[in-house]
This record gives structure tokens, sequence and C-alpha cells, in this order.
């Protein structure tokens, strides 16, 4: 505006990109609700600048310079009104004036400077909406607080259109602004299910909001795989993915087999998940137990295998029951008759001479090994037998005889009643494994003396030789 100029604003608001006021100019505020001015740009005084309202309190008067960083006043330059710059740093040079009210981030007035009225750093702050806010309604409410005192919550004024507003709140001569846009085009917002989600149900349930409002929940069919839903509302749309996965995850234990045995209480357990090997333990109880494994996947669909393990940590109970322990035998090839867990079994053993184990072992599906042993001696060699005394053929003229013999070296004696006659005396001897050994002799009893008789000389009889000769007979042999 030129020097001298005269502008009279009758509306509340007014945004400029750029304003340069002449010396002399006069702006004249003629609103009965409060007038902000607003320059965007560049602002300059080139003189005495006046402005002022043609119509007293409580209408306010604002000249906002929100995006200012410094502004001065040069000598020479009066101004009259209220200065709003809370972002800059103010310099009246000495010779200025100001007549009204200044608020600044940082007042710095030079000696010779003027000013008559309020000079304020802000004590004002607008805590709602937020500096750059978009509004998608034609005015909104503000939050503001002065000194730190929240105040009454009120409304902005309405804006004609969609685009750039500043909204201002004042009080005890100073005030704050901020920047928001109307914008009545309402956001889309998908807020359920989330972006990227997973599900296993192909009929899917959308909630969604329009401008913060929730609409009605409706569905979409999904197809196996990513799909892509969207929620649309005056052109503005929001889309997210979402992947259906009927599916289930294929799970399969490698180790240990179904039905398999073991003998100790932890083992280890492999398995696959989509072909992808995994590896953990179980703890098993004596018995069956069934080892299952599952997984469920992001969409929810669960997979799973089971097995059967029998847990057996007993031996079994090994028993032979014949022969006896210690036994003996004469037969090298002999049966064997044992027990497993109560169960009979029978097979052969060939011995040999002397002294044998034998033993007979049971190993269980778990792989537990129970077994029991037993001693049999081989002798198939008979005792040897001699009867020492009598000789065989010998003669005895009493009816009892002592016998003298040995078995196998050792001797022993008894006795034998004997007939009148030839008599055969035995000895026999058993061994262990059942071999018999065994002597004879030949003994004559003869209790009887032998008749003799003298048949000549005839007893009493004379002889005139001295040596004569005399029959007899014995036993009637002469």
């Amino acid at each position: 505006m030129g020097n001298g100029g005269l502008l009279t604003l009758t509306g509340s608001r007014y945004s400029f990109a750029s304003l340069t006021l002449g010396a002399g100019a006069s702006l004249v505020f003629a609103s009965d609700s409060g007038v902000i001015l607003e320059v965007r740009g560049a602002y300059a005084l080139q003189g005495n600048v006046n402005w002022s309202l043609s119509k007293i309190s409580p209408n306010r008067l604002l000249i906002s310079l929100p995006t200012a960083t410094s502004f001065g006043f040069t000598g020479g330059q009066q101004a009259k009104g209220t200065f709003y710059a809370p972002n800059a740093v103010v310099n009246l040079a000495s010779g200025s004036g100001l007549t009204g009210a200044i608020w600044a981030k940082t007042i710095k007035i030079a000696s010779g400077a003027l000013v008559t009225g309020n000079p304020w750093v802000s004590r004002v702050k607008i805590t709602s909406p937020p500096q750059d806010s978009v509004i998608h309604a034609a005015s909104t409410h503000v939050g503001w607080v002065a000194d730190s005192t929240t105040q009454i919550l009120d409304s902005s004024e309405a804006w004609p259109s969609n685009g750039a507003y500043w909204i201002a709140r004042c009080a005890w001569g100073t005030c704050d602004s901020v920047r928001v846009s109307r914008n009545l085009v309402l956001p889309v917002k998908i807020t359920s299910p989330a972006n990227g989600a997973y599900t296993n149900k192909p009929k899917l349930l959308v909630t969604w909001t329009v401008g913060g409002v929730a609409q009605p929940n409706d569905t979409t069919v999904l197809v196996e795989g990513a799909n892509k839903v969207k929620r649309c509302a005056n052109s503005v749309c929001d889309s997210i993915t979402v992947k259906l996965d009927t599916k289930a995850p294929v799970v399969k234990i490698t180790s240990p087999v179904t039905n398999s045995w073991s003998k100790t209480a932890r083992i280890a357990v492999s398995y696959t998940v989509d072909g992808v090997a995994k590896k953990d333990t179980a703890t098993l109880v004596e018995g069956v137990n069934t080892i299952k494994r599952s997984l469920t996947d992001s969409a929810g669909n669960v997979g799973n295998a089971s097995i059967v393990v029998k847990l057996d940590t007993k031996a079994p109970i090994v028993a032979i029951t014949s022969p006896l322990t210690n036994s003996w035998s004469k037969v090298a090839k002999i049966g064997v008759t044992y027990t497993v867990d109560g169960f009979a079994k029978t097979d052969s053993v060939t011995l040999v001479e002397g002294t044998n184990t034998i033993t007979r072992t049971s190993t269980d599906s778990a792989g537990n090994v129970g077994n029991a042993s037993i001693v049999v001696k081989l002798d198939t060699k008979a005792p040897v037998v001699a009867i020492t005394s009598p000789l065989t053929n010998s003669w005895s003229k009493v009816a009892k005889v002592a016998v003298t013999y040995t078995v196998d070296g050792i001797a022993k004696t008894d006795s034998a009643a004997l007939v009148e006659g030839a008599n055969t005396i035995t000895r026999t001897s058993t061994d262990s494994a059942g071999n018999v050994g065994s002597a004879s002799v030949v003994v004559k009893l003869d209790t009887k003396a032998p008749m003799v008789a003298i048949t000549s000389p005839l007893t009493n009889s004379w002889s005139k030789v001295p040596k004569i000769a005399v029959a007899y007979t014995v036993d009637g042999v002469s």
C-alpha cells in the first residue's frame, strides 16, 4: 500500500503472501468479531504506519508474522496497533516508536526507542489442534492455556472452503496461533485385520472407519494366497494385503519309529515341518507312550503327527530249570530247559569233559538283556575198581572174609559172607555222572577138614626095619 494510503477491512481474517506499507499508510479494521491479519511472507514498513480498530473492544486486532525470524523498526518509523511475531526477534531501533502492544520471542528496545503500550513475550499457548493439523470439518474445537491455566474449550471460526487457516487465542495482552488445514475429504482406514495378516478362513470380516467413524462390518471372500482388500468412501480408499492359507503344515516324526521300544526314559525326537528338520526330546513313562508334535502356522492351521513308543526298563527274567547247577552228566549232549519271564523254552548243549558253564540269554524288544547260568560237569569215564584182597581163586575156611579194594586208587574195606563152595565177590562204584565201575574175585569156602585114612601099615602092627612105606587116602584119594 502506497504512502498515505487508507485501507478499511471489514472482514475477520486477511492473509497476504507479502505486505508493504508505505509511509503514512493506515489500516482500519471494522469487524465486530475480531480481526486477524496474516502476512505469510515478506513484510515491510517504509515509514510511519497506523493500524487501529474502528470499533471498540471486545474486538481484537492481531498483526501476525508467523514465519518471520527477525523484524525491526528502523529509526524514525512509528507504528500503532497490535504486533504479533511469536517466532521472531523484534528490534526497535533508536528513534522508532510503537504505540500499542507487541508480542515476540525476543524484544530488543534500543536506547531512544519509544514504546507506548505493553511489550510482552507470549504467555498464551494453544494446546489443540497441533500445528499443521488437517481438520476434516468446517471448524474445530480449540484447547488453550494462559499462564499455564487451561481455558474453556471453544470453537474456531467457520472456514468457508478447504485450505490453510490460522487459529489465534489471546489473553492479558498476549497471543498464540497455530496453522491448520481444512479438508472435508474424510480419510478411510481399515482397522481390522492388520496389513499383512494371515487367515485360514476364506470369508474375511473387515472393520473400517471413515473420518474416524466406524462403518458397518462387511466381508470379503479370499482366494488362496495374497489378497488385496480395499475400502473406499468419496473416492478416498485404504487397502491392505491379507494372505489366505487353508493348508495345515505337514508334520512328520522321523525318529523314533512308531511302535518301537526304548529302555531309557529320555529319548531324542526328530521330525520335520513342511520338510524342515527339527529336533527335541521326550520323557517316557513305563509302558505305552504317545509322542505328538504339533505346529500352528501364521494362519492358525494346525498340523500334527504322533507315534507310539513303549518304555521297558526291566530286563527279562531268565531261569534254567534243568539240569540243576553243579550236576553231572555222563553224556556230552544234554537237553536244557529254561524260562523267560515264565515262558518255557527248550534246547540242547554239547558238553566237554570236565566243568561246563551253560548260559541262557534273552534280549527284549527294548534291548534289555536278562540271563542265567549253571555249571554242569561232564564225566564219561567209569570209576576204576580193583579188589586187592582176597585174591581171586583163593580159599577160605571161614564164611565171612574181609574185602579190601580201591576206587580210582582210593582204598576201601568191607566184608563178604561166603557160602560153601565157590563165591564171586564183586565191588561196584557209580560216580556222580552215573558211570559204573566194578571188579570181581572168586573165593572158595571150604569149612570141612579132609578125611585121611592110613591103609598100610595097620595100626599096632610091627616092623623090623626102620623105614617103612605108608599108604593112605585123603578124602578117598590114594
